[in-house]
């Protein structure tokens, strides 16, 4: 659960020297004739990866005692949420509309339906609104993965879930393309009357995809690099 409190930059951060090391052994054992531009090249990759980690170090806020990994996983267990934040929210939702309280799933008229009961949120109508939630309002429910309903009328299912792009709906088996939007970035999707099996499943995007063959293919190009040094050194000896 404490995999999404890791900010993009906290772990690029410590990525950007390794890359930078990587890159600076890569190039060492290419066979370019004079080393003078090859060692100016290293030097300046590691020290821009330096110098952006200690920017980043200078410039950022730092974590309050409340959103440190140890209070957070305690809030966890206790059933609680947590605010959401922009860095892994959809593209178009708005955090100041999504209410704390909703239950896991809930049916309704119109894509933009609030589940009954619920409490609105104060920030949607309040500007700069920084007040945190009473406690016994934070308490929301999970979204199924799985569900069997019956509906006597069509209907729109929206989960207590983000949709991000790697969600799958699937409805009796067959595949839901479209799905609902909602100003809280919600999953929503439109159901007919009848039985209807729903299933929502995680599944890897292109770029996931892309990143994978790039990783395939660094790895062969490092094995190709460190076979032909293997090569040169039993020829020269």
């Amino acid at each position: 659960e404490l995999a999404f409190l890791q900010f993009p930059w906290r772990l690029l951060s410590v990525e950007a020297v390794v890359l930078s090391l990587a890159i600076a052994l890569a190039l060492h054992r290419l066979p370019i004739p004079g080393r003078s531009p090859l060692v100016a090249c290293t030097l300046a990759i590691v020290l821009s990866a330096a110098a952006s980690a200690w920017a980043i170090t200078q410039f950022r806020q730092p974590c309050e005692l409340s959103d440190a990994p140890r209070q957070r996983a305690a809030l966890f267990h206790t059933g609680h949420g947590v605010p959401p934040t922009d860095e892994y929210t959809p593209a178009d939702a708005d955090n100041d509309v999504l209410r704390w309280g909703n239950p896991s799933f809930w049916l309704s008229s119109t894509p933009s339906g609030f589940a009954p009961g619920t409490i609105p949120n104060p920030a949607a109508t309040i500007v700069n609104y920084d007040v945190p939630p009473p406690v016994t309002q934070t308490i929301a429910g999970i979204a199924p993965r799985h569900l069997v309903l019956h509906l006597t009328r069509p209907e729109i299912l929206i989960l207590n879930l983000r949709d991000f792009p790697s969600w799958r709906v699937t409805r009796n088996g067959v595949l839901i393309p479209n799905h609902l939007r909602r100003d809280d970035g919600l999953l929503a999707v439109d159901l007919p009357a009848g039985d209807s099996t729903v299933d929502v499943r995680w599944h890897r995007t292109w770029d996931q995809l892309l990143g994978d063959a790039i990783t395939l293919l660094a790895l062969l190009l490092w094995a190709a690099l460190l076979r032909r040094s293997r090569t040169i050194r039993i020829w020269t000896a």
